[in-house]
């Protein structure tokens, strides 16, 4: 049988919201930590909570008390993680086996990996994401001149490197 919880008032203030961290972080964390077997998995299950908590009793949508909220976000949450962890195995597990990583990689991966990797992302966004100057300006947060300089030094690096690594034009 649950415990009934005192009625408490669902007005949110910062003070409120400390408050009712301060209550009930010990027992959020050892739920989360408890079903997903990690501390850094159990952390970012809390954060999630947290932030869920957060977002619902500051714009008013808060309807029951907080703590029963984070309760069922951070046992969801830990639920859904380990789902993912075990999923992602089962993936890995049905892939193939290469015999070695040289056949599984050609001269281009191979110096795309010895550019910078910086200048590589950059190459990859703009070659692999389709994305334009201006996108990628506004990704790195600088000037549409400054990516087209990058770009041009990155790609004559990768030619320079793919030649190296005996690819053929």
């Amino acid at each position: 049988m649950q415990r009934p919880e005192p009625r408490r008032d669902l007005s949110f203030s910062e003070h409120a919201f400390e408050d009712c961290y301060h209550r009930t972080f010990g027992t959020v964390w050892s739920i989360a930590r408890r079903v997903a077997r990690d501390d850094g998995e159990a952390d970012d299950v809390v954060q999630k909570a947290y932030l869920a908590l957060y977002r619902y009793w500051a714009t008013g949508q808060l309807r029951e008390p907080p703590s029963h909220l984070l309760y069922r976000v951070a046992k969801r949450g830990a639920v859904d993680l380990i789902r993912s962890r075990q999923r992602a195995i089962r993936l890995f597990e049905r892939l193939p086996r290469p015999a070695s990583v040289d056949d599984v990689t050609g001269p281009l991966d191979r110096a795309l990996r010895r550019l910078r990797p910086d200048d590589a992302a950059l190459v990859l966004m703009q070659a692999a994401g389709g994305f334009s100057y201006e996108e990628l300006a506004a990704i790195e947060r600088t000037s549409v001149a400054a990516i087209r300089s990058r770009l041009f030094r990155a790609r004559r690096e990768l030619a320079r490197r793919y030649d190296e690594e005996g690819g053929e034009w």
